[in-house]
């Protein structure tokens, strides 16, 4: 399932037409896609953004060449629909939450708060995308997005919440991969929204047992899920406090509460960053059960090449916000680190 959106402000005051209407509709599955149409701008006095093309499915055929498209005098044009079976976007949000419209059997479903909440961020910071929902309840090893999907995505927003039923699991081996053989292009950027990683891939504290990815893009040395603290309880459905690494300027001077179960079930996986690889956030526990809590990661920031991966393995869905800070802040500390932002 994959749909593209668009986020342009109109511009103001512009002398150029308003945007042509974005990417035409991208082909159906097939033995190939039918091609997009181009838009047209009418006259007027101020540019408006254009809609973007919609993303074809790379299920049963190639998609469609997608129309070019044009904005008006200060306006964002909307994005060319894809072709040859890629997102028509540079920008890929993957939905692999478990929720209602994650089931391909609902034929109507309602969107998760995690669904709503990362379209809203993405929005905020006015990245247009495509979305990429991983299918539920029928694979343990799902395949997609696909390599040849991901030909012109330079970035991949992904996000679980609090899904740890293994079906789909937060990442398969096959997803692995194909990241993995995306990454090594070099250039490219993936961040990753998920509390139970750790648990589905799995790692001990000091190894990966055998997962490349987590080892040579991540950049682990091992992981805990549902960190202890000293206390000898865990960080599962109870509220703390993730705060920025003061030494990385992105997240410097950042603290996230995150309330107990308070939009999805709430936990926190540890990471050990094996050298090279930065801690971003941490929290005070006890990953190695010693009785006593010290500085413990749960996101990290890792450069493999000229690519990027930072994952967060902390509930954004839960952050409390003010007066600490915010979901979106997190979000724009993520995208500044990337380099993907400046400000």
């Amino acid at each position: 399932m994959i749909a593209a959106v668009g986020c342009g402000s109109s511009g103001g005051g512009g002398t150029s037409g308003t945007g042509g209407k974005g990417g035409g509709t991208a082909g159906k599955g097939g033995s190939s896609g039918a091609a997009g149409t181009t838009g047209s701008g009418a006259a007027g006095s101020s540019g408006s953004a254009g809609t973007t093309g919609t993303g074809g499915s790379g299920a049963g055929g190639s998609t469609g060449t997608g129309g070019a498209s044009s904005g008006g005098s200060g306006g964002h044009a909307g994005a060319a629909g894809g072709a040859g079976g890629g997102f028509a976007t540079a920008t890929l949000l993957v939905d692999d939450d478990n929720s209602d419209n994650n089931d391909p059997n609902d034929t109507s479903p309602t969107a998760s708060y995690s669904d709503t909440l990362f379209a809203s961020l993405l929005s905020g910071e006015q990245i247009t995308y495509t979305t990429y929902v991983v299918p539920s309840g029928t694979s343990t090893n799902p395949t997609g997005p696909t390599f040849s999907q991901l030909s012109g995505v330079s970035t991949i927003v992904w996000y679980t919440a609090d899904n740890d039923t293994g079906e789909p699991p937060t990442l398969s081996s096959a997803q692995e991969t194909t990241l993995g053989n995306w990454l090594d292009l070099g250039n490219k950027t993936l961040i990753i929204f998920s509390e139970n990683l750790m648990f589905d891939l799995p790692l001990d504290w000091n190894a990966t047992n055998g997962d490349t990815f987590a080892a040579n893009y991540l950049g682990l040395t091992g992981g805990e899920f549902d960190v202890d603290t000293a206390d000898g309880y865990d960080l599962a459905n109870v509220s703390y406090v993730a705060t920025g690494v003061s030494t990385v300027p992105a997240f410097s001077g950042l603290s996230f509460a995150i309330d107990a179960d308070s939009q999805i079930a709430s936990t926190a996986d540890a990471v050990n960053p094996a050298g090279g690889t930065q801690a971003l956030l941490t929290v005070q526990a006890d990953p190695l059960d010693t009785g006593t809590n010290s500085t413990t990661a749960v996101a990290s920031g890792h450069t493999k090449g000229t690519s990027k991966i930072i994952y967060v393995g902390i509930p954004i869905e839960d952050v409390h916000g003010t007066p600490t800070n915010t979901a979106p802040q997190l979000f724009h500390a993520c995208l500044k680190y990337a380099g993907l932002v400046t400000n």
